[in-house]
């Protein structure tokens, strides 16, 4: 979300965003949380609007896709630096049985506190990071990643915009709402996804 909120600054200058990141539940009745981005089934007690849903798929740099190790299908990931994220445990697991090929150590590798440390890790060129498509669009097209076995596998998680009742009808949450669902839209199109409004 953060290289596109300029996007959203440009059509609103007068909007001031504020993010902040967590794994935690939301307790809209005893914040000032206007909204939240969370993964899971879509079931809350709240507005809640589908983004996209999480298509999995290895990442690289392109000079560790280069280098003399082959990655052209996921037997070749057993030779590869596996790049984890603490925050996301089961995701090479996921995607090695989606992919049909469960004969890589999944204890080797370097592991990381979050997905987006692991995104960079893996931009320079400490190994192979197993990205959330929608995440990492933006680097693939830029070219600070590759995806040299081009094989996404649909994981169970769907990510959903929550929105407070407290703040329900408020202009600028719609708005931003209403923004962040487009991006949505546009994002998943590039690879069959989808993203709806309640």
């Amino acid at each position: 979300m953060i290289p596109r909120l300029s996007r959203f600054q440009k059509q609103n200058p007068e909007i001031d965003v504020r993010l902040t990141a967590s794994l935690k539940p939301v307790d809209f009745n005893n914040s000032d949380v206007h909204g939240a981005v969370r993964a899971g089934s879509g079931e809350w007690p709240v507005r809640a609007d589908k983004l996209c849903e999480t298509y999995l798929v290895p990442v690289c740099s392109p000079s560790y896709a280069a280098s003399d190790l082959p990655l052209r299908g996921p037997e070749d990931l057993d030779k590869a630096t596996l790049l984890h994220s603490l925050g996301r445990p089961n995701d090479w697991l996921v995607w090695l049985d989606g992919a049909g090929f469960l004969n890589v150590d999944l204890e080797t590798g370097h592991r990381f506190a979050s997905s987006s440390m692991a995104y960079q890790a893996a931009q320079c060129g400490l190994g192979v990071a197993l990205g959330q498509r929608f995440l990492i669009e933006d680097d693939l097209r830029a070219g600070l990643l590759v995806a040299p076995i081009e094989v996404p596998i649909y994981s169970d998680e769907t990510y959903y915009f929550l929105s407070s009742p407290r703040y329900a009808g408020v202009p600028i949450l719609e708005l931003f709402r209403a923004w962040l669902i487009a991006e949505a839209q546009a994002t998943n199109g590039a690879f069959g996804g989808s993203a709806s409004v309640k």
